[in-house]
């Protein structure tokens, strides 16, 4: 007999709008085109430590990344110590984040439940660290010679368990969808569910504080996101907001110049191999650089 599965109050069915990002990491599997089986000889086997190395680091780097970018965003940075003792416990209100983040094999996820019970204030705040913290990954990859791809949407999901951190619904799907169907090339594809919540939000009239908080979030939001040459809308990860905000994390020559450098020698391989379809991924992604940053 079937196990039948185990009953779930209705309480805890919290079936609610979530925005969700999927960050999946490209090149992994030719990483390990070679290993065929275990192996057991001395060259197969540095040929799985090389693999390794080249795979496993770079998950591990990137979840840590999002790890310490999400850790480092809602830290009270002392703001509040220059406001009206009356007004702390709002302001400190006004900053909640609510994100969560969770690895799934080489991809990341992070999501946070859109609540309206404060004008959307948390659900911005996580929005806006979720693209924050995507813009600077995407680059810091680049910058370490790996390339990532993802999708962000909004959508309905629900957790798969009251205590867990993971997302399932028609959110996450669709943000896979578009990393894996929409965006191509190395890029972060953004839905039209989280464009319309942007555009809903930042149309609100409320005079409340929250909500005018809440606008100002979502037209920042608003100013990381460009549409593509091909029409999709794309994160703007080389903007001047993102570039501005995070200038003491992606310093030019540290981490700036490298990235490109690394696209550009990846448009030179794939060239080289004679693999049209993937030297044109970079040769877009190249396009882009020169775009935002002629002077690179």
């Amino acid at each position: 007999m079937v196990p039948a599965n185990p009953p779930r109050d209705d309480e805890n069915w919290h079936y609610s709008y979530h925005a969700v990002a999927f960050i999946d990491v490209l090149g992994q599997k030719d990483a390990f085109k070679q290993i065929i089986k275990v192996p057991t000889d001395p060259e197969g086997h540095q040929r799985l430590i090389k693999a390794l190395k080249d795979t496993v680091s770079f998950v591990e780097f990137l979840r840590n990344g999002f790890k310490d970018c999400f850790a480092t965003y809602s830290k009270t940075t002392g703001g509040e110590n220059r406001v009206p003792q009356e007004f702390r416990e709002e302001y400190l209100r006004l900053k909640k984040n609510d994100i969560s983040l969770y690895g799934l094999s080489d991809s990341v996820v992070a999501w946070t439940p859109l609540m309206a019970n404060d004008n959307h204030c948390a659900a911005m705040n996580s929005i806006y660290g979720i693209l924050m913290a995507s813009a600077g990954m995407f680059i810091l990859s680049l910058a370490a010679k790996h390339a990532i791809r993802g999708g962000i949407e909004i959508d309905g999901g629900i957790k798969l368990a009251p205590e867990s951190i993971e997302i399932y619904g028609p959110a996450l799907f669709k943000a896979v969808t578009l990393e894996g169907h929409v965006a191509k090339h190395p890029r972060i594809v953004i839905g039209a569910g989280m464009l319309d919540f942007l555009t809903a939000v930042s149309a609100g009239t409320s005079s409340a504080r929250t909500a005018i908080y809440a606008r100002q979030v979502a037209g920042l939001c608003r100013e990381m996101i460009v549409k593509d040459s091909d029409g999709h809308f794309i994160l703007d990860y080389l903007g001047k907001l993102i570039l501005a905000t995070s200038s003491r994390a992606l310093p030019r020559n540290e981490v700036l110049i490298p990235a490109k450098r690394f696209v550009e020698s990846e448009l030179a391989r794939w060239e080289a191999e004679n693999n049209l379809e993937r030297a044109e991924r970079y040769r877009k992604v190249l396009a882009y650089f020169n775009d935002r940053l002629p002077n690179l």
